[in-house]
């Protein structure tokens, strides 16, 4: 029964009773006087939801816990996490692009799909749920030039582009204070750069992350935020509005150097880079995901920091508040924490089994769990329990021989979780069925560092006086080069013109530079033509540009770093521009294998959308251990073993294992070859002018001696 009905049923009672009084000893007066009826009550009208969403870009955790923040105080803190899970498929860098794509998506950016098929922002989800809803971006960096999500149906976006002018961002973000104040708005989403530059020992900080300067632009940055925070709240003063606000960094930064010197940097996995907070005003309507941190969980690495809330969780909150139900089909990796609660602590990890996973979770209920592979139903669990760990391994043999990236969704309390994983069939191949004589390159590094151990084969060019010294490698001798602009060695491009070619390099790198080129045909940018493999801290990415098309089609695999000892990684590219895209809509596939020196095997794989077919191929030589631009990274050192070009070949996972297991090098297998091989045999044929009155015996000898004068007329006129 609702109020109104409630209220007339108590009109009516009241009307019996005044007429069961008539017959009673009153006045006229009295009986002429009407009942007193109660006051209708007012209903409580729906208030209008609305969104405010701020990154502090580059705001380290402890940092802000040591900063004076009256505005940020207002709001409900809590320590959180990003860049993915470290040493799994979800690892991503901790820099602006992977946090920012992450706030965005729900999802790791190392697990998001490229292209129109790809992982849809909360911004998309929110527009497809409600055309009307109206949303504006209004970043201070250029993100949109770095990720390639389809947001043209936001109407409402523009990067203001303010780089280190900290008073630009005052006046960016009072702009955005006079839109809250407008009815314009649904969801608005800005960022505050400020505090990232003087981590990057800008602004005269030669502290960085790590100074009392950087604590006061935090100072700074809580100021800025004021401005956005008071409009909201004269907003819904003023208004029957209520506003979610939340406010996250994208990364932390990396951890100051073992000699004390500042590290001006993030993008690795140290803890101190992986660390970052999440705030928020709804105290009250926080659930357990927000507020308290797992004591039970299947991944206590990294220092516990897994336990709490996480990067991913931001964007399900947000669609949450407005009313948007999570899909399983959107795979966010993410937790709510407002609303009702499925599982948490979501983790896989490949197990010892070739082709295995094994998958935990902790249950915030004993309600059951249905667990979609790929979007198809393969178990349901009836038997966890709230507050403890589940382990299960689930059932793979639908998938066949090869690499996969698969999602696994868990969906409980009619909530779905998601976490995806990179699962390996391995197929048998035996080492002499390698297509060794498919090699046109093998550079070994054993004796002079140009040399082409393929005979008739390109040797490596130079420029200038490449710093390059000799150092025990995975077989033998292996480069060490210090990088120094227009000082290289070239490698000419003979084979990404091709439709199929792979190439192959042991690779040992620290664990800590960012960005560095191992191999390029190209510009450092992202959104530049070629491929380009590179390190970013303890994780390797391989990507194909093209031009002004943003950043695309990228794979990313961590790596075994080398430490006190050098850990050789075996590095495998393979492209096939015959091969269907996974959507079946185009051709052209890479895939990248990094069997790392704990002999386990990484693969990923990516569709070469757009035009990447074509700009894969730049007419430009690869350089190692630099990049076109010869503009980054000056002095960074670069260990490469045995680099072989292998034409017309494509990689399975099988083929890179059996390559990383064998006991010999490439050029001793090559070596051996040429020395068992059968002399080709010399027939009349051999002999100019041949004559039928010598015996085939004296005509193999006339033709040795034939050739052999021709030589010596060769030698002189070189001479």
């Amino acid at each position: 029964m609702d109020k109104l009905s409630k209220w007339a049923v108590l009109l009516t009672a009241l009307a019996m009773v005044s007429g069961c009084n008539d017959s009673s000893s009153n006045s006229a007066n009295d009986s002429d006087a009407k009942p007193e009826l109660p006051e209708t009550p007012d209903v409580p009208e729906t208030k209008v939801r609305k969104s405010l969403m701020v990154m502090i870009d580059g705001a380290r955790y402890e940092a802000l816990l040591n900063a004076s923040t009256p505005n940020l105080d207002k709001l409900v803190l809590q320590q959180a996490y990003t860049g993915g899970i470290s040493g799994t498929l979800s690892q991503s860098g901790t820099s602006t692009v992977e946090g920012e794509s992450t706030l965005w998506t729900g999802s790791w950016h190392n697990v998001q799909k490229s292209g129109v098929d790809g992982f849809k922002t909360v911004w998309q989800h929110l527009k497809a749920d409600d055309p009307e809803f109206k949303i504006g971006l209004y970043p201070n960096w250029p993100i949109f030039d770095y990720l390639s999500f389809d947001l043209k149906d936001i109407e409402h976006k523009q990067a203001f582009r303010s780089g280190t002018d900290r008073e630009a961002e005052h006046v960016n973000s009072k702009l955005i204070a006079e839109k809250i104040l407008t009815d314009d708005y649904n969801s608005l989403f800005t960022t505050i750069d400020m505090v990232d530059y003087s981590g990057h020992c800008y602004y005269g900080n030669s502290g960085g992350a790590w100074s009392h300067d950087y604590i006061e632009t935090i100072e700074e940055a809580d100021e800025i935020f004021g401005y956005m925070l008071d409009a909201v709240e004269q907003r819904e003063a003023e208004h029957n509005e209520e506003w979610l606000v939340l406010v996250a960094p994208d990364h932390g930064f990396n951890r100051q150097n073992d000699d004390d010197s500042v590290d001006c940097s993030h993008g690795s996995q140290d803890i101190d880079a992986k660390k970052i907070w999440i705030a928020s005003n709804k105290k009250e309507l926080l659930n357990e995901q927000f507020t308290t941190p797992l004591k039970s969980i299947g991944n206590r690495d990294k220092d516990g920091i897994y336990r709490y809330v996480a990067q991913t969780d931001v964007s399900p909150t947000l669609l949450t508040w407005h009313d948007v139900a999570l899909q399983p089909q959107w795979e966010i990796e993410g937790t709510s924490f407002i609303g009702d609660l499925g599982v948490r602590g979501l983790f896989v990890e490949n197990a010892q089994e070739n082709g295995a996973v094994e998958i935990h979770f902790t249950a915030s209920n004993s309600l059951p769990v249905q667990v979609l592979l790929n979007g198809e139903e393969i178990q349901i669990i009836e038997n966890a329990v709230a507050g403890e760990v589940y382990t299960f391994q689930p059932k793979l043999d639908v998938l066949e021989e090869g690499s996969h990236q698969v999602n696994f969704t868990l969906i409980n309390n009619n909530i779905p979780k998601s976490v995806s994983a990179s699962v390996t069939i391995l197929d048998s191949v035996d080492y002499d069925d390698l297509p060794f004589e498919s090699i046109s390159a093998v550079y070994s590094f054993d004796g002079e560092f140009t040399e082409n151990s393929v005979v008739g084969g390109h040797d490596l060019q130079k420029t200038g006086e490449p710093q390059t010294y000799s150092i025990w490698g995975k077989y033998d001798r292996a480069l060490y080069h210090i990088r120094q602009f227009n000082n290289d060695l070239l490698l000419e491009d003979t084979f990404t013109n091709t439709d199929k070619f792979t190439f192959s390099l042991w690779f040992a790198g620290d664990g800590t530079s960012y960005d560095p080129a191992i191999i390029t045909n190209k510009h450092w940018s992202s959104s530049a033509d070629g491929i380009i493999l590179a390190q970013l801290n303890n994780q390797l990415k391989l990507q194909v540009g093209a031009n002004n098309e943003g950043s695309c089609c990228f794979i990313e695999l961590p790596f075994t770093a080398s430490s006190t000892t050098q850990e050789w990684n075996l590095l495998v590219v393979s492209v096939d521009k015959t091969l269907p895209w996974s959507s079946g809509e185009g051709f052209g596939v890479m895939t990248f294998g990094v069997y790392d020196a704990t002999n386990v095997l990484h693969m990923g794989s990516v569709d070469l959308t757009g035009p990447r077919k074509e700009t894969i191929h730049t007419g430009l030589p690869f350089l190692i251990n630099n990049d076109h631009a010869q503009s980054y990274n000056t002095g960074h050192a670069a260990l490469i073993d045995e680099l072989v070009i292998w034409n017309d070949q494509v990689f399975t996972p099988g083929a890179i294992a059996t390559l990383a297991q064998a006991e010999h090098s490439v050029v001793n297998k090559l070596a051996q070859q040429r020395a068992t091989s059968t002399p080709a045999k010399l027939t009349a044929v051999d002999y100019i002018g041949a004559s039928p009155n010598l015996t085939e015996a004296e005509q193999m000898t006339e033709a040795f001696w034939q050739r052999r004068r021709q030589m010596d007329e060769l030698k002189a006129k070189l001479n």
